[in-house]
């Protein structure tokens, strides 16, 4: 735990040293995939989620960086239901599970049972805010649900607050996703017409095959997996299409 800890402060002060360089980013991203399955592939008795270096790679602007974010999202969600069904470690029954992330142990709380349920309450937190920032537009709304791991004294002036851009990084919007967004515009309507991202918001399950389509199928799997309402909602029209 120490170690994923050390590493994770360690690979954000060389991201900032570096910009954010590409090379540094894949170095990240696989560290954040192999802290995801320490349980369910190495059957460690612990799922770290290294917060720091997970909110530096989801501000990148490369769509693959934030593919592999997302992926590995999905990852630790299976390894912590896994977690919480198995009360203790397979081979070893006298040891104990352990849910922590690299901030909420920082001090850590007076027993092992209130730092997981702060950690699971931080990484549904985590996961409600990017399903926010990447598919629903909402990451300015503040919410009172669980923690606030965007957490901020910072106020918008009343003036600016209501021409704030909700979808500033929306998987159709957001910088990382601007190629994927115009290429996706030129094939729908050609390269005549003027077009924006904002175009794609009445589409996106459209883009989401789009997406899979050019090897990011991460988004539609997080999107899928967190979004019980829209899948039913996706069966219910697939249906009544068929139907027709």
């Amino acid at each position: 735990m120490e170690l994923v800890k050390c590493v994770d402060t360690t690979l954000v002060l060389g991201l900032r040293m570096e910009r954010d360089h590409l090379l540094l980013q894949t170095v990240a991203k696989q560290f954040v995939e192999m802290t995801s399955v320490l349980f369910t592939k190495y059957s460690l008795p612990l799922i770290c989620f290294p917060t720091n270096v997970f909110y530096r790679l989801l501000l990148s602007d490369c769509p693959a960086t934030l593919a592999s974010v997302c992926g590995s999202l999905n990852q630790f969600k299976t390894s912590i239901r896994a977690l919480r069904e198995s009360a203790y470690h397979p081979t070893n029954p006298s040891v104990r599970f352990t849910l922590c992330d690299t901030v909420t142990c920082f001090p850590a709380p007076d027993s092992d049972t209130a730092s997981q349920k702060l950690s699971l309450d931080f990484f549904n937190s985590v996961l409600l805010d990017v399903m926010g920032m990447l598919w629903q537009g909402r990451i300015f709304t503040q919410r009172k649900r669980l923690l606030s791991t965007m957490a901020t004294d910072f106020q918008m002036p009343k003036h600016v607050d209501p021409n704030t851009c909700q979808k500033t990084l929306s998987i159709f919007q957001g910088p990382a996703f601007l190629g994927l967004a115009y290429k996706f515009l030129t094939e729908a309507q050609g390269t005549e017409k003027k077009s924006h991202p904002t175009q794609i918001e009445k589409f996106k399950e459209i883009y989401l095959q789009f997406l899979d389509r050019e090897g990011f199928t991460q988004f539609r799997e997080l999107v899928d997996t967190n979004i019980k309402s829209r899948k039913s909602m996706t069966q219910e029209a697939e249906e009544s299409v068929m139907d027709q």
